[in-house]
């Protein structure tokens, strides 16, 4: 069995998803965002599955998830038609990016995700967002 991916790196690596549009690349949760900066994008909650390890079998692939999020602009901007817009428009940048990637850039395996539109807080803020559920395996 290939090296297994490690969380450090399926974390790292999804930070780093090149998306268009997006102006800033966090490699954690904001603890505030600045408008100039947005859209911004960062992961959290890494989470992971195991197959059950036996004494004939090692497990299997273990399964990786993590949230990818992107913060669009304030909701208090009161500019509800283009802010819902950009952010249909960002899931499709989204999709796009990770559609793109080639094989073994996150793990080894397969690659699966669910998107939504979302308000994020952020220090108090309420943002126009998308949240992606990333899952991949190995």
């Amino acid at each position: 069995m290939p090296p297994i991916t490690t969380y450090a790196s399926f974390v790292s690596e999804l930070s780093q998803l090149a998306v268009a549009d997006v102006s800033k690349r966090l490699t954690c949760p904001p603890t505030s965002l600045d408008t100039a900066d947005l859209p911004t994008s960062w992961v959290q909650l890494p989470q992971g599955e195991e197959g059950q390890m036996t004494f004939c079998y090692e497990g299997g692939w273990p399964l990786f998830r993590c949230n990818y999020c992107i913060a669009i602009v304030p909701t208090a901007q009161d500019i509800q038609a283009s802010a819902f817009s950009d952010t249909v428009d960002m899931m499709d940048n989204v999709a796009e990016a990770i559609r793109s990637l080639s094989m073994n850039e996150l793990v080894k395996s397969a690659l699966e995700w669910t998107i939504h539109a979302i308000v994020w807080t952020v220090a108090g803020i309420d943002y126009w967002g998308v949240l992606v559920r990333v899952t991949g395996h190995g």
